[in-house]
């Protein structure tokens, strides 16, 4: 993990920590966690991506332990990140949750956004854009509602 932890500064790691997850589960999750609050916006993209259930070009994984809760706890640190590569990241993440866990993830989404927050309306429509195009009347009224 650390060694992955420095290739993703330079290159990218998402495919790679797959493994670990899958057989480490409990250490990764606490690396990763902190992770989350890294200087490097790749490491922090790489909590998002290496936990993404479809990530593009890889293996699919289930959501960690069987409960969204914990793909969407990696991700709440994030959601006003800095990086718009990094918000990118968690709003593709959220997307795919939106494919097997959707009233968990419209839910976890509709929070956050009566939080507010400077870059959740962003993520919103591009987390629920699979759902939005598919004409799901609830998220359209979801984000109309944040116009």
């Amino acid at each position: 993990m650390e060694a992955l932890y420095e290739i993703t500064k330079r290159h990218t790691s998402e495919y790679a920590i797959h493994p670990y997850l899958e057989h480490h589960l409990e250490g990764s999750l606490r690396l990763m966690n902190g992770w989350t609050h890294d200087p490097s916006l790749h490491v922090r993209r790489l909590v998002s991506e290496g936990t993404r259930p479809r990530l593009p070009w890889a293996k699919r994984i289930g959501v960690l332990r069987g409960d969204p809760a914990f793909n969407l706890a990696l991700l709440e640190p994030l959601i006003d990140d800095p990086s718009l590569y990094v918000r990118k990241s968690v709003a593709n993440h959220l997307n795919d949750l939106t494919k097997d866990h959707r009233e968990i993830t419209i839910n976890w989404i509709r929070d956050r956004l009566n939080r507010g927050g400077k870059h959740i309306v962003w993520i919103a429509r591009h987390g629920l854009r699979s759902l939005a195009k598919s004409g799901d009347q609830e998220v359209l009224e979801l984000l109309r509602s944040f116009d």
